[in-house]
């Protein structure tokens, strides 16, 4: 799928095609990368900000970029001082692919470029 101007591969496993097919309304899959003494990469299903543009990304998915930053390292502590960059197209960061599952009936997401 092209998507705005990007080429991501959406990948489901069996299962998690059958949680979207019984889905009346999107899901919303939040991908984040954190930028700072580290970078991390992480999915968050099923969690939409409303100040959050998406993207539709295949048939009842739809994806939000959330670029942060820690405002210091601690490493006990990370998520204390956890601040989103802010960016005028997150576009940018769009992944070259996107993979979902559904473990006992729990979401989980990976993505790469």
């Amino acid at each position: 799928m092209t998507l705005t101007g990007h080429e991501i591969d959406v990948r489901l496993t069996r299962e998690a095609r059958r949680h979207l097919e019984t889905r009346d309304e999107p899901l919303f899959v939040e991908i984040e990368v954190l930028f700072s003494c580290l970078v991390r990469k992480r999915v968050h299903v099923g969690v939409r900000r409303p100040d959050a543009p998406t993207f539709a990304v295949g048939p009842n998915i739809e994806v939000s970029i959330r670029p942060v930053v820690y405002e210091g390292c601690d490493p006990a502590n990370p998520e204390s001082t956890l601040g989103d960059i802010p960016m005028d197209d997150a576009s940018r960061l769009m992944p070259t692919w996107l993979s979902l599952d559904v473990t006992d009936g729990k979401w989980s997401g990976s993505f790469g470029w």
